[in-house]
């Protein structure tokens, strides 16, 4: 850190900043898909602890918690929560794969992956359309509010991938004046990915080997992989430190508000 532009480290903190609140919303819209609503203060704080959680804790524990908290808080069943979920990492992944193949020498397979995939949304609305009568009219009321909601799921992961997309370009820029933002694009793809199969706190060593392996695909030196990914690594957890403390003075701010209304009443 002491060798980066303080400029850096600051738009580095303000664009992880802007990856929490996309993170807000999804968890906004991924209770709302479970017929519930959570007030930004505790979606605040339960997305803030998620975020401490699944980056030092194992096996990127982070949606178990949430899911345990919903469940607890909001009477969120677990299997409402994880069909939720579903919808969330499928975009995830869908997106992650497409960057990967925009950002990569294999850009015009784009050409061929676009229709594939509005094919298969088209053939998943048929399924609906022909299954319709035999729902009841709630049944149909609450369908179409889901497909609704889950539309806004893809729509803030895409908004994420993007931001991920910023944060890992100013970071490789940082190191290598020569990388393209397409460059970053597949980065960031690749990246994603490693997150499905991470078994260390905050993917630490499993996304830099996937980087590493791809390395023919990225067009990238391993020493740009490296270095880019040990800036991430050094801000990010600069960032949670800050959102910990953040976080842990709301929580106080509750429980000695929480003793003035009992002494009150």
């Amino acid at each position: 850190l002491n060798n980066l532009n303080l400029f850096i480290i600051i738009l580095l903190l303000f664009l992880y900043l802007l990856f929490l609140g996309t993170s807000i919303l999804i968890l906004k819209y991924t209770v709302e898909y479970c017929s519930k609503v959570i007030n930004f203060k505790n979606n605040l704080q339960l997305s803030s602890y998620s975020a401490i959680i699944n980056f030092f804790g194992p096996l990127q524990s982070g949606p178990g918690f949430r899911a345990v908290y919903l469940k607890t808080n909001f009477k969120i069943t677990i299997k409402q929560f994880f069909e939720a979920s579903i919808i969330y990492y499928l975009f995830f992944a869908a997106i992650s794969a497409i960057c990967i193949v925009v950002g990569s020498s294999y850009w015009r397979w784009t050409i061929v992956l676009a229709p594939v995939i509005l094919a298969g949304a088209y053939i998943v609305f048929l399924w609906e359309k022909n299954h319709r009568n035999k729902n009841q009219d709630n049944e149909l009321v609450n369908k179409k509010r889901n497909r609704s909601v889950a539309l806004k799921i893809g729509l803030a992961t895409l908004l994420q991938i993007l931001l991920v997309s910023i944060i890992y370009f100013t970071e490789l820029r940082t190191v290598n004046h020569l990388i393209t933002f397409r460059q970053a694009i597949a980065y960031t793809g690749i990246a994603n990915f490693a997150l499905f199969v991470s078994i260390t706190p905050g993917a630490i060593g499993i996304r830099e080997a996937f980087l590493l392996f791809s390395q023919r695909l990225l067009h990238m030196p391993s020493k740009t992989i490296i270095a880019a990914s040990v800036i991430d690594r050094a801000v990010y957890v600069v960032f949670l430190g800050i959102l910990f403390i953040f976080v842990a003075t709301l929580h106080v701010n509750n429980k000695l508000t929480a003793k003035k209304t009992l002494k009150t009443t």
